[in-house]
């Protein structure tokens, strides 16, 4: 009869301290973790666009696959494309391997083999920009990066370290070690 007791003492403790894990787990870190991971939107092989009152496409984000956290106002993309320009013939192309989006700020981090293009169009134009990662502000169209960058045009090549670009402004500033090869014609 002793035994029985005790057994059933010992039952009632391990369910009342699994009773108690359950019940702290859930107060202090199972809310907070599932929360803060939690994945509001999941698209694969998307394109999103920003269009004009007119029906024109301004703005392009496409890529393999984004994941969205609402509660953060964040983004990752895998293999991002960012087509920004109303004008197709002045329309700027960023590829890189991933971004990270923040939705308040409309900033993207592009990171890894970010090639940055402008098609040229009836000979005018055009540019390819390679770099190891680039921020780009899509509200004000603004990049810059402190990496190496090359940028090779019809009429010559430039290397640098670091690079702030004013795409609505035509700007292009180089911060240091600015190389430069035109071609003799």
């Amino acid at each position: 009869m002793k035994a029985w007791v005790i057994l059933i003492a010992a039952l009632c403790l391990i369910l009342v301290i699994t009773q108690m894990e359950d019940y702290f787990g859930q107060q202090y870190s199972g809310g907070l973790a599932s929360e803060k991971d939690h994945v509001d939107y999941y698209f694969v092989n998307f394109a999103l666009m920003e269009t004009q009152a007119d029906g024109t496409i301004s703005q392009q984000v496409s890529g393999q696959h984004l994941t969205h956290w609402k509660l953060q106002q964040q983004s990752t993309i895998i293999a991002p494309v960012i087509s920004d320009g109303v004008d197709p013939q002045q329309r700027v192309h960023m590829l890189a391997d991933t971004a990270h989006m923040n939705q308040q700020t409309q900033q993207a981090k592009l990171l890894g083999n970010v090639h940055s293009y402008q098609a040229t169009h009836a000979g005018k134009g055009g540019f390819d920009l390679y770099t190891d990662h680039l921020d780009y502000d899509l509200k004000n169209r603004v990049a810059s990066t402190d990496a190496k960058v090359d940028i090779t045009t019809p009429s010559g090549t430039i290397q640098a370290v670091g690079m702030n670009a004013k795409l609505d402004e035509d700007l292009l500033r180089f911060n240091a070690n600015v190389h430069s090869t035109y071609p003799v014609k």
